[in-house]
């Protein structure tokens, strides 16, 4: 395989596209997930997705017929937060009339 000067052999390519997989998982968990463990799954072949939809933001996360399928899901990563005060402290703090935001910084 080549690619611009570059030449690959396959067993190169399928080894630089583990690294890459590699790499993109420990970004998800350890940055993203906060290293936290228990991320719910899903079999993606089960999502249902309108692609005629045409209003904009629409996304099959919202569709009513994968409900079943991503129940408690989308609270799962606030939930575990929660639980451990060292991760809300990092990723939250209270505004001046004592609600929690989220930090930016």
């Amino acid at each position: 395989m080549v690619y611009d000067d570059i030449q690959f052999s396959m067993a190169e390519f399928r080894e630089w596209v583990d690294l890459v997989i590699h790499q993109a998982r420990t970004i998800l968990h350890e940055e993203l997930l906060l290293g936290l463990d228990g991320v719910p799954t899903y079999d993606l072949r089960q999502l249902v997705n309108n692609w005629d939809a045409s209003r904009p933001g629409h996304c099959f996360v919202d569709d009513p017929r994968n409900d079943w399928l991503l129940q408690g899901g989308q609270d799962w990563l606030l939930e575990e937060v929660r639980k451990h005060p060292d991760l809300a402290q990092l990723t939250f703090f209270k505004d001046g009339r004592g609600h929690w935001r989220p930090r930016s910084e």
